[in-house]
């Protein structure tokens, strides 16, 4: 997962180039070597698993010429897909909401004369690009309409009828929230300095107030592990954020980047604001209150999200699970009122729309953190297929995906031949190693595939078979 500036700028440009992309990746690709018999194919792929038999496999491809299954192993077989699960979510919010579709938090002024509010009113609907780019664009806008001085700002998260807590404090472990923020999550960089000093430790955002204690030394060969122990504490009224950092830093090492998730993110909104504000030149007390925003405000207007097109560029590439599981809030929208099982029943009827069996699929969340999720290779490759087929998302679905050797969770698989185009979902769980995406080859339609594998004692040895079928299926082609 990525929060810090750089990598947002990375996601908007992505974003930005993935329809040219896709049509690009497809020009390059060239003309796939002799093509194997089916027997000779399965033989092959057979062999390269073989050695993956301590592992629950299963690995289907789909030629989408015709739509033909050309290799099947255990493809009806339901197992856990990790983070692949993301393809159904991606696919039933494109189905359901449309590439274009924004997200619209809500801002009322309350009481306005000159220059001084009564309050502040924001109901969130669970946008999840809110980032400290966009709070301080909503912070400046507030500014420009003429606030000058806020008493109380009044945080409604009430859209959301439950609300998925944190599981852990690892960034991926987020909750979600109404009023989401920076992924639910907090950065923090560690750079070295000179050798027998200080690192120097830094957050994102600054404005959140964290507090740091402890050291980490700057040594000629870092010597300790890196610790971040979570200290943050929530009373009844606040939460304060604290880590506790040790261990060392080579001096000749990069800094280090971490992020941690956070307790309350409706709060964590509600103080970055703040700050954001009084940076800006507003004053008042500026008191922070949970409740429903009241009606008829003097003033009001609505900050409108980045498009879905855009946040499926960010959740494929990067993974990130507090994006997935605010898109199963969305595509559970009942008149203006979100559940998290109402959005699960969306994506299960979607696929039940392409007529996977009910037995191949058990969905527990968005974004396949859970080990209880349930997908067979069958079900995810057919959902490649019916997204290449779609006319009216199929260019934001498969641009949303990374680049074999080149972007997201697939920059570092190693290199394929040159002209061998590759787009892809990966994922990984304790135990669990997933791929899924598209083949792309010259003059023919993709091939699809998915590979799931349970049961892995080595994820690396996983990773290196699933490199072998890739790049097999890719060069051999098939008759």
């Amino acid at each position: 997962m990525r929060v810090n500036l750089h990598c947002r700028y990375e996601l908007y440009l992505f974003a930005v180039v993935a329809s040219l992309s896709f049509y690009v990746d497809i020009a390059l690709a060239q003309q796939s070597k002799r093509p194997r018999s089916r027997q000779q194919l399965s033989s092959a792929l057979e062999a390269l698993i073989e050695p993956s038999q301590v592992a629950t496999t299963a690995l289907l491809v789909r030629d989408l010429a015709n739509g033909e299954i050309v290799f099947d192993l255990n493809g009806d077989l339901p197992l856990k897909p990790a983070s692949v699960l993301k393809l159904a979510t991606s696919a039933t919010a494109l189905n359901q909401l449309g590439a274009d579709f924004t997200w619209k938090t809500e801002v009322g002024i309350h009481g306005l004369k000159q220059g001084k509010a009564h309050l502040i009113a924001i109901r969130g609907v669970g946008d999840p690009s809110l980032t400290i780019e966009s709070l301080w664009m909503l912070a400046r806008r507030l500014r420009k309409v003429g606030v000058e001085s806020v008493e109380s700002i009044v945080l409604d998260e009430s859209a959301f009828l439950d609300q998925k807590r944190r599981v852990g404090a690892r960034a991926y472990e987020g909750g979600s929230s109404a009023l989401a923020f920076n992924f639910n999550s907090v950065g923090l960089e560690i750079c070295p300095s000179q050798a027998g000093k200080s690192a120097l430790v830094s957050v994102d955002p600054l404005e959140a107030g964290t507090i740091i204690q402890g050291r980490v030394s700057t040594t000629q060969k870092a010597r300790e592990p890196l610790e971040i122990e979570d200290l943050s504490a929530c009373q009844e009224s606040e939460c304060t954020l604290s880590f506790k950092v040790a261990g060392s830093i080579a001096a000749d090492a990069v800094c280090l980047q971490e992020y941690r998730s956070v307790e309350r993110p409706a709060e964590y909104f509600g103080k970055v604001l703040r700050q954001l504000l009084r940076q800006l030149g507003v004053g008042g007390a500026q008191r922070i209150i949970f409740r429903s925003a009241p009606a008829n405000p003097n003033l009001s207007f609505v900050h409108a999200s980045k498009s879905l097109r855009e946040v499926l560029v960010g959740l494929n590439n990067f993974s990130t699970n507090v994006t997935a599981e605010q898109l199963v809030y969305a595509v559970g929208n009942r008149q203006g009122s979100y559940s998290t099982q109402w959005g699960l029943e969306r994506i299960a009827s979607y696929l039940n729309s392409l007529d996977i069996p009910a037995g191949q699929m058990q969905i527990v969340d968005g974004s396949g953190l859970s080990h209880e999720n349930r997908l067979s290779a069958s079900a995810i490759v057919r959902i490649l297929e019916q997204q290449f087929q779609a006319p009216e998302s199929t260019i934001e679905f498969q641009g949303s995906l990374s680049i074999w050797g080149r972007s997201g969770t697939l920059k570092k698989r190693r290199p394929l031949p040159e002209g061998i185009v590759v787009r892809g979902k990966t994922g990984s769980l304790d135990g669990v190693s997933s791929l899924a995406g598209y083949i792309y080859r010259a003059g023919r339609a993709p091939l699809a595939f998915a590979m799931l594998q349970n049961r892995v004692a080595s994820k690396a040895k996983a990773v290196d078979i699933e490199d072998e079928v890739v790049e097999y299926l890719a060069l051999k082609g098939f008759s």
